[in-house]
């Protein structure tokens, strides 16, 4: 591939955001809001989300095909602190029919009453690969003076044939890197997809399934008891990054798109002047759910077949390296989540070697996500040595996955991505491995669904080796994260900060964990929807539609299996569940999408559609 810009004059030092060298040692630096406000509408573009491969940005598609040229200029730049501007550019991917000669032409000039200058000057097809997003930074020319505004044209030949179709262009919103007056933290939120809390050796599980993870704990500080908002991973994503319920931030799975609600995690770290990127494996994290609200680039993952999807950890945690490494001196927020712990089951043999090498019954390599259909529908029986095979591939995938993550620490570590950076590790939910009679997730709200581990890292910022003795929901970690960074925390949330019990390493006070249960996966599921609450030490689950209620009381009754009757300890538990049935607003399901074939295809492999 050729240089992907040009040195212009001997005067411009770029930075190329996939191939940056290690920088020099690094000054406090902020990114600024979007630079084009108003003069967006007024330039005639229109901004959207687009996916260029597997990668979405929002940006603005400036040229409609009829169109040769267009332009947008950027009010004053103020400040000598205003250093650079980063953001992107790409052409979409030429198909059959479109002009195979179509290279428009890019620049980006700095313009002042002294004289105007060109920054960036890129041509399609010439100078770039087009499907995929090119990013570029570009330092501003202190000789232009301090009141510079941006320019960005974009130049193509005139059509020859009228019927003939061009290849889509795009820019992304860009952003002036500024002088900081003091550093500030990295935040890595890391998301293992489907691990429960009690297969992990923090959390006292007897089997070396987390040795790394366990290293972590030691170095930072856990939560006792970290519960999940909804047992599949659409919900309970959205209740980590907007810190509200199910039930206020609206979005349920159920085969269509809602449109969060309330603010979102990555919107306000942005706005505080960090740069935002996620790493994901798509499905039901994918951006068309809304999770890219706040991010300057979200990555989808590359699985789209079914074979695809047993979990892509080493890509994924590469290209987080990777864009990690190459940051330049402002600060970072990274969301990092992998399905690689979710089924299908299917981890190397080296791993299957630790843990029931001795079977040989079917499934002894892989267990198939799809085969779940038939025995949580009671058409399909399996026997109690195929159950622990199942649990054997389970654990082989959560070491796998461990070793992965020390493979990433360590490279982060050695590049000094990690010295002032707030880390906390966690999981969206959790696996029933046949505890009540089912397998996966989805399923119940048992505590082997909900339970899942919450580990921070973050010396200066966290207590290390302290296990705080409370339970905390996922409406928690949004305030928690924006307070470790110094950020405020909008009003309303259901959350409350842990930050505080995280500095000194302590934590008495339980708060309330709501979660839910609505929509049916399986042809057994006749008990829903399901709501519980988790307080006190007891946990409750209400079968909506019977009225039934489940009562177990967690110290004596860790695996929830001896249902105690109503008493006066319940009884407020009981007022309090009964309050949040009744706070669910009418029309929460409104604005639904119905969700694109390549995503319905990744939901189906990942078991959550049939």
């Amino acid at each position: 591939m050729r240089p992907l810009l040009r040195a212009i004059g001997g005067v411009l030092a770029l930075t190329l955001c996939v191939a940056c060298a290690e920088p020099e040692p690094r000054e406090p630096l902020r990114l600024g809001p979007p630079l084009f406000g108003d003069a967006v509408a007024s330039g005639g573009a229109v901004e959207d989300t687009i996916d260029l491969g597997p990668e979405m940005r929002v940006a603005l598609m400036p040229l409609t095909p009829e169109q040769t040229s267009w332009r947008i200029e950027s009010a004053p730049v103020a400040g000598t602190d205003a250093i650079a501007i980063e953001g992107a550019i790409g052409v979409a991917r030429p198909r059959t029919g479109i002009v195979s000669n179509d290279r428009p032409v890019f620049r980006i000039s700095a313009v002042s009453e002294k004289a105007e200058r060109e920054l960036l000057r890129q041509v399609a097809v010439e100078d770039f690969e087009p499907g995929r997003w090119i990013d570029y930074r570009v330092e501003l020319p202190k000789e232009l003076g301090s009141e510079l505004r941006l320019r960005i044209e974009i130049e193509r030949q005139a059509l020859a044939e009228p019927s003939a179709q061009r290849a889509p262009v795009y820019v992304t919103q860009p952003r002036v890197v500024r002088r900081a007056i003091a550093p500030a933290p990295n935040v890595l939120l890391v998301v293992f997809d489907t691990l429960r809390a009690d297969h992990t050796q923090a959390y006292g599980y007897e089997r070396d399934t987390t040795p790394f993870l366990m290293t972590l704990a030691r170095r930072g500080a856990m939560v006792r008891d970290f519960i999940a908002s909804y047992p599949t991973t659409l919900s309970s994503h959205w209740s980590m990054f907007t810190g509200r319920f199910p039930n206020r931030h609206g979005v349920y799975p159920g085969g269509g798109v809602t449109p969060p609600k309330g603010d979102v995690l990555a919107e306000q770290i942005r706005e505080a002047g960090y740069a935002t990127a996620a790493f994901t494996e798509g499905g039901y994290v994918h951006s068309l759910f809304g999770f890219h609200r706040g991010f300057d680039r979200y990555h989808n993952g590359a699985a789209t077949r079914l074979e695809d999807h047993s979990g892509r950890a080493p890509e994924t945690f590469a290209l987080a390296r990777d864009w990690i490494t190459n940051r330049s001196g402002e600060p970072w927020f990274v969301f990092l989540h992998t399905y690689q712990v979710h089924g299908p089951y299917a981890p190397p043999e080296r791993y299957r070697r630790m843990y029931g090498a001795a079977y040989q019954g079917r499934w002894r390599e892989e267990y198939p996500v799809l085969t779940t259909f038939g025995i949580n529908n009671g058409t399909l029986k399996v026997s109690d040595s195929e159950v622990a095979q199942i649990r054997d591939l389970y654990d082989a995938e959560i070491r796998h996955l461990d070793a992965l993550f020390r493979a990433l620490w360590r490279d982060l570590e050695a590049a000094g991505s990690l010295d002032d950076t707030i880390v906390v590790i966690t999981s969206d939910h959790g696996e029933d491995l046949m505890e009540h009679g089912w397998l996966q997730h989805g399923t119940t709200l048992y505590d082997p669904a909900l339970r899942v581990p919450f580990i921070a890292v973050a010396p200066g910022r966290v207590a290390a080796g302290a296990r705080l003795e409370c339970q905390r929901a996922q409406p928690d970690l949004m305030p928690t994260l924006l307070e470790l960074a110094g950020i405020p925390i909008p009003k309303e949330l259901d959350g409350q900060s842990l930050a505080g019990a995280l500095r000194e390493g302590r934590c008495d006070e339980d708060r309330p964990a709501f979660s839910e249960l609505l929509s049916p996966t399986y042809e057994r599921h006749a008990d829903l929807p399901l709501v519980s609450l988790r307080h006190r030490g007891w946990k409750l689950i209400h079968h909506r539609n019977s009225g039934d209620l489940e009562r177990y009381r967690l110290e004596e009754d860790r695996g929830e299996q001896q249902p105690r009757e109503g008493d006066a300890e319940t009884r407020d538990l009981e007022a309090q569940l009964e309050a949040y049935l009744d706070s669910r607003p009418a029309g929460i399901d409104d604005g639904v999408e119905e969700i694109t074939p390549e995503v319905r295809a990744q939901l189906e492999a990942l078991g959550y559609l049939p």
